[in-house]
């Protein structure tokens, strides 16, 4: 018994041995399944039934998988652009899946002729130490009701993990993200006045830390990254209060070259007062005593592309300007 499989269908599956049927009646093919680039790829047919069956032998041999202590699937699959369901074009294919002990898990992928990552955690409960069939439903499930409907459209699958061979994703830039994100927001005096932000930014903020905790757990590495993504996207709209820094700016604190690629110039600054450059995360990237009152430099030269707050903090205030770097 198999605890821990990969196939990658470079032809160790024998697809003379495959089993295809439509409907749950072998005697109406609806499915023609090959391997072709070292992936299985399904010809789905028609023929009004949606229901199509994959299992996978090892040339005769039934291969058995013991799932129990180790109850997850996951694999690549794509769905060729053109799939239709009755005769209309789906952006979207649903596969299915099932070991023969469950009900169908199913999940939906976009019909662009590209790779995704799909990943399925089994029902607990249930006995998987002589579990032999694995079936794929591609396009349409029976649970969808799909039978008695046409699903004609090409899927593909590779890359198919069992047991001990699945990995979960490397989440850990997730987690650091979702740790500085919130102990900026968390940080965030609300307000109108300057170095503050408006209640909508900081919902704004948390509703996306909230979507990325989420997906912290997801069981597969395109959601980690997709949600990695968003939630930078979603922090670097969160700033101060765009009028307030302005009007500061303006009146107080005057900074040159802006955008700026080596040395800041700030022209006018009081003795003893601290220069502070955030980035758009909120993070603290340079802090600096100022010992002079006129044609302060500062030295930016390490600072990565993108827009900053540069602050100033003295006995007279607290004073803010935008700066962008080259």
């Amino acid at each position: 018994v198999v605890t821990s499989f990969f196939e990658d269908f470079n032809g160790i599956v024998d697809t003379t041995f495959v089993t295809t049927n439509a409907g749950g009646a072998t005697s109406v093919t609806g499915i023609d399944a090959i391997v072709e680039e070292d992936a299985l790829k399904f010809n789905c047919l028609g023929y009004n039934n949606a229901w199509f069956s994959q299992s996978f032998p090892i040339s005769s041999k039934q291969l058995l998988f013991n799932l129990t202590d180790h109850r997850y699937v996951s694999f690549k699959a794509k769905a060729d652009v053109g799939a239709t369901w009755d005769g209309v074009e789906q952006d979207s294919a649903r596969i299915g899946f099932n070991t023969g002990n469950e009900d169908y898990l199913n999940q939906k992928i976009p019909t662009d002729g590209n790779w995704h990552d799909l990943a399925f955690a089994l029902p607990t409960g249930i006995d998987y130490s002589a579990t032999w069939r694995v079936i794929f439903t591609p396009g349409l499930s029976f649970a969808d009701g799909a039978v008695g409907h046409e699903f004609v459209g090409t899927i593909w699958i590779d890359d198919f993990k069992v047991g001990g061979a699945f990995v979960m994703p490397n989440n850990a830039e997730l987690i650091a993200l979702i740790d500085s994100s919130m102990t900026v927001v968390n940080a965030a005096e609300i307000g109108s006045g300057a170095e503050q932000y408006t209640q909508l930014v900081v919902d704004a903020a948390n509703t996306a830390i909230a979507k990325a905790n989420a997906a912290k757990t997801a069981l597969t590495q395109e959601t980690v990254d997709q949600a990695t993504s968003e939630l930078r996207a979603a922090m670097k709209l969160f700033s101060t209060n765009a009028t307030a820094v302005q009007i500061v700016k303006n009146r107080e604190l005057y900074i040159y070259p802006n955008p700026v690629s080596d040395v800041l110039m700030i022209s006018i600054a009081s003795l003893n007062s601290t220069l502070s450059i955030y980035n758009s995360l909120g993070q603290q990237v340079l802090k600096e005593k100022i010992g002079q009152v006129d044609n302060v430099k500062i030295n930016v030269q390490g600072l990565s592309s993108g827009t900053y707050i540069v602050r100033l903090t003295s006995e007279n205030g607290n004073y803010i300007a935008k700066m962008n770097k080259n």
